[in-house]
C-alpha cells in the first residue's frame, strides 16, 4: 500500500499554486477549478466487483450480493478500488480528519451490521485514510456473518476525496439460511469395552454448502468422564470444555469421540452439537451408549480325569484356560500362580508354572499323576486352583480363582 509523504504533499499543493498563478493552500483556489483544468489533476475513484464484468463509464455507486451464507458461517466478497484520476486519492477512514473527512467518514448503515471491512488494515498513520496513487489498483473485504434467517441489507458509504465525490456507496444484500449439516450417525455404538479402557470411534460430519462451518460440541453432562472428543491435534478435550472444530465447505471431517467405562453395565449419554446461536434449528444430538464390562476366564475342561488305570499306565492330561471375546480394548487375565492340594501330593504341574498374561491365545498346563506305591482299587482327588487377577491397569481387581478337580483311579487289581 503506497503510503502518503511529505514530499507528496508538497507536490500536489505546488501543482495547485503553478495553475491558478498564485500562492494557496491545498484546499484550492480562487481562479476556479472547471476553468483552470484543475479538475484533470484530481483523483476520481472506481469501485467494482472482480467476479463481474466492469461496466465502461460506471465508477461510482456499486451493489454486491452474498446470496443465501449458512448462520454461524462466514462469507467475504473482494471490492476492487481504482484510482483512474491523475492525483492521489484519500478515502476517509474512521477517526481521520484530513481535509473534509470528517464531514463525509466511510461509515455502515445501519451500526452496528451483520456486515463488516477491513479497510482499518489500509489505513495510513499520517493521514488516518487509505491512499491509492493515480492509476493505482487495490482492493478491500466485506464480511458477513448471518445471525438470524431471512434477507439482510447494509450501505457501506466510502468518503473521499475524489472528482466524483465526496462519496462512493456500496450497497450489500444476502440471505441468512440454516446450516446444512450432516452427520453419518444418530448413535454411536461403543458395544462391550472393559472397564476404565478406552475405546474411539469416528463420527463423520459433512459440510453441504461452500462455506466453512463452525461446530461446537458441547460439554457432556456427566460426573465422570465417561464420553469424550480429541480435538484435530489429538488431545482430549477437557471435562466441561466446549470443543470447536470447523467442517470445510463442500467437504467434511472427522470428530473423534471416546468410552471409557469406570464400572461395569450400561452407559448412555447425548453429544450435543451446534454449528450456530440461533436456536433449535442449529442444534443437534448423536446419541452415545456402551457396555463396561470385566474380561470374562474359563478353563476347561472343568474335571480333569486320569480314568481307571493299571499301575505305570497313567499317562498326562492337560487344562487350558481362555480369555473369552477377546480383543485389543479388553484387559488381559494376569496368571500370577497355579498350585494342587489334596490328592495325597500324587498330582503334579508338568514343568511347573510361570507367571502369564492371557490374551487371545489360551495358556496350557499340562498335568500328571504318580502312581508309585498308590492304593489299587482307589479314587484319588485333588484341586488345581490357578490365582488371577486383570492386567496391570488402572481399575484393575483381583478376578475369582480358577478351580480344575482332578481325579485318578488305580484298578482293583488281582
Amino acid at each position: 500500500m503506497k503510503m502518503l509523504s511529505g514530499w507528496g504533499k508538497f507536490e500536489r499543493n505546488f501543482a495547485l499554486m503553478v495553475v491558478c498563478g498564485t500562492v494557496m493552500s491545498a484546499a484550492g483556489c480562487e481562479c476556479g477549478l472547471e476553468e483552470s483544468g484543475l479538475t484533470k489533476l484530481r483523483p476520481e475513484i472506481v469501485v467494482f466487483d472482480p467476479r463481474k464484468p466492469e461496466v465502461e463509464g460506471v465508477s461510482t455507486d456499486l451493489e454486491i450480493s452474498f446470496g443465501e451464507v449458512p448462520l454461524g458461517a462466514r462469507a467475504e466478497l473482494t471490492i476492487g478500488v481504482r484510482n483512474v484520476g491523475k492525483n492521489l486519492l484519500h478515502i476517509c477512514l474512521g477517526g481521520a480528519t484530513f481535509g473534509d473527512c470528517e464531514a463525509t467518514p466511510t461509515a455502515w448503515d445501519p451500526t452496528p451490521s451483520l456486515f463488516s471491512d477491513d479497510l482499518a488494515d489500509a489505513t495510513d498513520a499520517e493521514t488516518g485514510t487509505w491512499i491509492l496513487a493515480a492509476g493505482e489498483e487495490s482492493a478491500f473485504r466485506i464480511r458477513f456473518s448471518p445471525t438470524t434467517n431471512g434477507d439482510v441489507s447494509a450501505t457501506l458509504t466510502l468518503g473521499h476525496d475524489g472528482s466524483n465525490g465526496p462519496t462512493t456507496v456500496i450497497r450489500a444484500t444476502a440471505t441468512g439460511v440454516a446450516p446444512r449439516i450432516a452427520f453419518d450417525a444418530e448413535m454411536l455404538d461403543f458395544g462391550e469395552v472393559t472397564v476404565d479402557r478406552r475405546k474411539e470411534v469416528l463420527l463423520r460430519v459433512t459440510n453441504e454448502t461452500q462455506f466453512a462451518q463452525p461446530l461446537s460440541v458441547l460439554p457432556l453432562e456427566q460426573t465422570d468422564a465417561i464420553f469424550g472428543t480429541k480435538g484435530a491435534d489429538g488431545n482430549i478435550t477437557a471435562m466441561g470444555d466446549t470443543l470447536t472444530i470447523e467442517v470445510p465447505g463442500n467437504g467434511a471431517t472427522d470428530l473423534v469421540v471416546w468410552f471409557r467405562p469406570p464400572v461395569e453395565g450400561p452407559h448412555e449419554n447425548t453429544l450435543a452439537l451446534r454449528t450456530c446461536n440461533a436456536g433449535a434449528e442449529c442444534e443437534h444430538g448423536v446419541g452415545l451408549r456402551g457396555v463396561g464390562i470385566r474380561p470374562t476366564f474359563e478353563i476347561v475342561p472343568a474335571t480333569l480325569d486320569f480314568g481307571v488305570q493299571d499301575p505305570g499306565l497313567f499317562g498326562t492330561v492337560e487344562a487350558r484356560a481362555h480369555n473369552l471375546g477377546y480383543d485389543a480394548l479388553q484387559a488381559r487375565l494376569d496368571v500370577t500362580a497355579a498350585t494342587i492340594a489334596g490328592g495325597d501330593g500324587r498330582f503334579t504341574i508338568v514343568g511347573g508354572t510361570a507367571p502369564v498374561l492371557l490374551s487371545g491365545v489360551g495358556q496350557t498346563w499340562t498335568m500328571a499323576f504318580d502312581d508309585n506305591g498308590a492304593t489299587r482299587d482307589s479314587l484319588y482327588e485333588a484341586t488345581l486352583t490357578i490365582d488371577s487377577e486383570d492386567e496391570a491397569l488402572p481399575g484393575a481387581t483381583n478376578r475369582a480363582d480358577l478351580v480344575v478337580t482332578l481325579q485318578a483311579k488305580l484298578t482293583p487289581g488281582v
